[in-house]
């Protein structure tokens, strides 16, 4: 090779290999973490081996089948575990469901017998022909639920004034960066070898820029932290839990206690009559949500009631009547929640009404 394909062959590589090590310091971990660790992990396992494929047999095209056909097995789990991951890290998921591990089961059944009827050694014509396209199906499919599952995320980012939240943009980037991966497979189908080193290049470079960003956001705890259970497997039953949200849900709407602006945790579980660590379980673990954001969806719903049926008050004076301690507070709450500012939402409002 010449000093050209040696740099090629060094910068394709290099991604791969750092992409192993991290994928099993993340699958050996994940219990610390929870399952969007795990399966990031294995998202990152299953994209090491396609591309750690995709380098070796541009460079050694009488590379044994055997390796030719780990590679594509790999494909077939790339879009699952990035739907997966993307679904457990918006869901805060501490374990995987009983539901995903049955998908991966038949996804490992499915592509396992198909490698032992029809190995890609002694049916080639059958493995490019159909079986390659069959994974890549797969692929595609799964990549698009993981876009179902993020679209409250794609479509907040088509409005001008959206700002993205650490983990948001952790999320979008993971997404797309397997888009263009998926993308460069499927045109290299057409276009060959012109296109087909791309993927592992697209792979090294956005695996270091990836974790750039995480260590400029490392205070953020990206990518994985924001998932943990702060009690691990000691959620509420939910026989226990629904009755003591749903009175919650009616001491905060008939009480509207949230306009208290000095309500504290401890305030609202003598309440309920129960402990604040209690509640403090029943709000993280049983609604995923912290007791700051509880509140404040409380807070900003009501704050976007009085804006529309009562035109006669200030808007600061509709953040205080909330709860809101300051209107900076009120102003950069209502944005994230809504979307917009309560002038522009305001705004909006009396245009529809006119």
């Amino acid at each position: 090779m010449d000093i050209s394909q040696q740099l090629l062959f060094f910068f394709s590589a290099l991604g791969v290999f750092n992409g192993f090590l991290l994928a099993f310091f993340f699958i050996a971990s994940w219990k610390k973490r929870g399952a969007p660790q795990l399966f990031f992990g294995f998202l990152l396992l299953m994209l090491s081996i396609r591309i750690g494929k995709s380098v070796f047999y541009y460079f050694l095209r009488d590379l044994p089948k055997i390796y030719l056909q780990i590679g594509l097995s790999a494909c077939f789990f790339i879009g699952p575990f990035l739907w997966f991951y993307l679904h457990s890290s918006i869901k805060q998921q501490s374990l995987p469901t009983r539901s995903q591990k049955l998908h991966v089961s038949i996804l490992a059944l499915t592509i396992v017998g198909i490698g032992v009827y029809y190995p890609y050694a002694g049916y080639p014509e059958i493995w490019n022909k159909y079986i390659a396209q069959f994974i890549y199906g797969v692929w595609l499919t799964y990549l698009l639920l993981a876009t179902y599952t993020l679209w409250p995320t794609l479509k907040k980012g088509m409005k001008v004034t959206t700002s993205f939240s650490p983990t948001e943009k952790w999320l979008l980037m993971v997404w797309g960066i397997n888009m263009l991966i998926a993308f460069n497979y499927q045109a290299a189908l057409h276009f060959k070898a012109k296109v087909y080193i791309l993927g592992p290049l697209i792979f090294s470079f956005s695996f270091y820029g990836l974790g750039i960003y995480l260590l400029v956001n490392r205070k953020h705890g990206l990518p994985l932290s924001h998932v943990t259970r702060k009690y691990g497997n000691k959620k509420i039953q939910e026989e226990k839990a629904n009755p003591l949200v749903k009175q919650l849900q009616t001491i905060m709407e008939q009480e509207q206690l949230y306009r208290n602006s000095k309500l504290k945790l401890q305030d609202l579980a003598t309440r309920l009559s129960i402990s604040p660590h209690q509640l403090s379980q029943l709000l993280n673990d049983n609604l995923g949500k912290s007791f700051n954001t509880f509140i404040n969806e409380y807070r900003v719903k009501d704050a976007c009631r009085q804006i529309s049926e009562l035109e006669h008050l200030s808007l600061e004076g509709i953040g205080f009547e909330v709860g809101f301690s300051s209107k900076s507070t009120f102003y950069a709450t209502f944005k994230k929640m809504v979307g917009t500012t309560p002038a522009k939402y305001k705004a909006k409002q009396q245009e529809t009404a006119s």
